[in-house]
């Protein structure tokens, strides 16, 4: 039987000297707690890709100990708080059950971002430069 966690327990979760930890939550599947040895939380999930040749890591996002819960639905990359972590790693299973490809998804949602962020980013230079 797999051990859920809980806040408490994650506060107490202190980092190895010598490598990264990653422990596994009972209360969701695939989620990880990972514990990096400077002493960074995130979350992340661990599952295998479409086809099933190849396992894939999904980083969630750093762990948030406030117990300020997010007002909407928690998304890939704030911080997440375990409810918000678990409720998360449930949207994306069942995107995967629909047979999305989340990771692919991800990177390509990050392409676009960093591409429109470069692209604005060179329209305010041209326009400083013109004035």
């Amino acid at each position: 039987m797999k051990t859920q966690l809980t806040v408490p327990a994650i506060a107490r979760f202190k980092p190895d000297p010598h490598r990264r930890r990653e422990i596994r939550d009972g209360g969701a599947p695939s989620l990880y707690l990972v514990i990096q040895v400077s002493g960074a939380k995130s979350w992340a999930m661990r599952f295998r890709r479409p086809g099933g040749s190849s396992w894939g890591k999904l980083v969630l996002g750093p762990l948030d100990l406030s117990n300020n819960e997010l007002t909407g639905a928690p998304v890939i990359g704030q911080p997440l708080t375990l409810t918000a972590a678990r409720q998360l790693a449930a949207t994306i299973h069942r995107e995967r059950a629909l047979g999305k490809d989340v990771i692919e998804d991800q990177r390509t949602a990050r392409r676009r971002s960093k591409a429109n962020n470069e692209q604005a980013a060179v329209s305010t230079f041209g326009l400083l430069a013109q004035q």
